[in-house]
């Protein structure tokens, strides 16, 4: 089986979606698929819809000689129309992975019906979609007046085998000191961590963001609730 997937910056990214992206290419090529992937370069939300027009990569598609085309529901803008062109010329299944949808994103009212309208258009030109948990499922069904065929496909637990074992969990969370913590996040509306530098004393070593006291933030919470959801997770 030979795949096509569509996505925007490539596999070597390193936010939880790329993670999970890079998984399933991997997997494949181990079961015998041979996968394509064709990056799509970053840009604004905008500049992004100038890519249904790219004459490149609706030629680079239909030369692939692929059986099947997966996408990244993300890449929705660059994707809406451009579907209809490979429609026009090759007739193959096309998939989306739906890690979530733009248009549920917290943003000032008017922004979203503007991304529902292109995601809802998007989705209408697929086939099917994976999505990454029920959740996610329950808002495709949701923007979309018909019904779509889709699966849940959870993310695997535990990808990335750990080099700290449980005692010394324990020994960190009760050292004297500062609390250093990491925050391993893109930034961004969805984030919504908080990572204010006034909050902060400043970077550690390269390898931690930001050395924090929690009991400075707004969130309050102390290093004591941090300590007893360590030792929950160690036990």
């Amino acid at each position: 089986m030979h795949l096509g997937l569509v996505i925007h910056g490539g596999l070597d990214r390193l936010s939880g979606g790329f993670l999970y992206d890079r998984m399933l290419v991997q997997h494949l090529q181990a079961s015998g698929w041979r996968v394509d992937v064709f990056a799509l370069p970053w840009g604004s939300y905008l500049s992004s819809l100038a890519l249904n027009l790219s004459a490149q990569l609706l030629s680079e598609i239909e030369s692939s000689s692929i059986d099947l085309l997966v996408e990244d529901e993300l890449s929705h803008p660059s994707l809406f129309a451009l579907n209809r062109g490979v429609r026009r010329h090759i007739q193959i299944p096309i998939v989306s992975v739906v890690h979530h949808l733009r248009s549920d994103e917290g943003r000032s009212a008017w922004m979203n019906p503007f991304y529902r309208v292109l995601e809802r258009t998007y989705l209408r030109g697929v086939d099917a979609a994976v999505c990454n948990s029920l959740a996610t499922q329950r808002s495709l069904e949701a923007l979309l007046d018909r019904r779509l065929p889709s699966v849940v496909a959870y993310p695997g637990r535990d990808p990335i085998l750990p080099e700290i074992d449980p005692e010394q969990i324990r020994t960190r969370a009760i050292a004297a000191g500062p609390l250093k913590v990491v925050l391993p996040h893109s930034p961004g509306d969805r984030s919504r961590a908080n990572t204010d530098p006034g909050h902060c004393s400043g970077p550690v070593e390269g390898r931690v963001p930001w050395e924090c006291n929690p009991t400075q933030g707004p969130s309050g919470v102390g290093r004591g609730t941090i300590v007893r959801l360590g030792r929950r997770l160690a036990s």
